[in-house]
């Protein structure tokens, strides 16, 4: 049984924050199966990532609970502290980041459950936490996994590759490698696995700079050893705090196409799968001139099924769903739209 879709929590604007022994009762009644109808099985279907296997938010469970209570928990086990980020699921395992309390400079884990609730093992990570202005905390980008290795990132930009039995095989440095982050909120953005690859979209920046055009980062990394495939500037018009873009890329695929998603800085992008090139782009979005807003920062993220990529933005904005022939700039290609809401993200 999958986990519930991470409904944005993940970007750092919620300043609800859950406690830890809040949090904890929220995962684990997530993953309870009491009810008779539920095979014995605790974890039918994978949830490898954050919005599952083909991150299109769906799972093709069918027999799952209908009622989460305390009364139909299976297992409970507290955690050391809270985080944005989502667990995944892959057979008997889960597997989720935090950091241990709250305060800045606190440990961050990546720890591993059995499908008991059982602590499997509890991995350190480098750094330490940092807490954004809202309370938001390092622990916000969801891990991921092939089953045989576990991925994670924190807000700090070191990505760290386990296997699943929890031995360390490599770890990145992003901001020593790619340039130090300059992000109101924090880095929040999740990397995407997908057929050995791990792809990030990176978009930071001086929110007081007002040149005509923000540089964004679209990395491609070996999986199995974190070395680069490509690299790719993403150029946009952006300027002020919409540089910074607090959602995650995505990939839509169907029969005929291919390509990655990454949203911010004003554009939703299409890219090359095997080299980072811009396939397309789309904006109209955050319109330029004098009704333009410089604080409409994406934190929403796209998401796709064959035939329809849904565009959101921020700030109750607009949401555009965009046919998936796409090439060069469609922004203003009505043609290339199924539908767009002025207002309502």
């Amino acid at each position: 049984m999958p986990l519930p879709t991470e409904t944005e929590i993940h970007p750092p604007m919620n300043t609800n924050r859950p406690s830890s022994q809040l949090r904890c009762l929220l995962l684990f009644l997530a993953l309870a199966c009491c009810n008779s109808a539920v095979p014995s099985t605790l974890f039918a279907d994978n949830w490898s990532q954050w919005r599952g296997e083909n991150l299109n938010s769906v799972s093709g469970e069918t027999k799952v609970p209908t009622q989460l209570s305390t009364e139909n928990l299976r297992w409970r086990s507290e955690l050391p502290g809270p985080a944005g980020s989502s667990p995944i699921v892959f057979d008997k395992r889960v597997f989720l980041t935090t950091t241990e309390g709250r305060t800045a400079g606190a440990k961050m884990f990546l720890m591993c459950f059995n499908d008991t609730g059982q602590l499997q093992w509890k991995q350190q990570l480098d750094g330490e936490n940092a807490n954004s202005r809202d309370s938001a905390n390092s622990a916000s980008p969801s891990p991921s996994t092939d089953g045989k290795h576990v991925w994670a990132m924190m807000g700090n930009g070191i990505l760290h590759c386990f296997t699943v039995a929890g031995e360390l095989v490599w770890k990145k440095d992003l901001q020593a490698e790619y340039g130090e982050f300059d992000i109101q909120f924090g880095m929040t953005t999740t990397p995407i696995l997908d057929r050995g690859k791990i792809y990030l979209a990176l978009m930071h920046g001086d929110m007081r700079d007002q040149r005509a055009t923000s540089v964004g980062q679209v990395i491609a990394l070996n999986a199995d050893t974190g070395d680069q495939i490509w690299y790719q500037e993403r150029l946009t018009d952006g300027v002020s705090e919409n540089r910074h873009s607090y959602a995650s890329p995505t990939i839509y695929r169907d029969s005929e196409r291919e390509f990655l998603i990454t949203h911010g800085a004003d554009y939703v992008i299409g890219h090359s799968l095997d080299d980072g090139s811009e396939l397309w782009r789309c904006g109209g979005i955050n319109i330029k001139g004098g009704s333009y807003n410089p604080y409409l920062r994406f934190v929403a993220s796209p998401t796709c099924v064959p035939g329809m990529i849904v565009v959101p933005s921020a700030k109750r904005g607009p949401v555009l769903a965009l046919k998936p022939e796409l090439s060069g700039d469609v922004s203003e290609q009505p043609q290339k739209l199924h539908w767009r809401m002025d207002h309502g993200t």
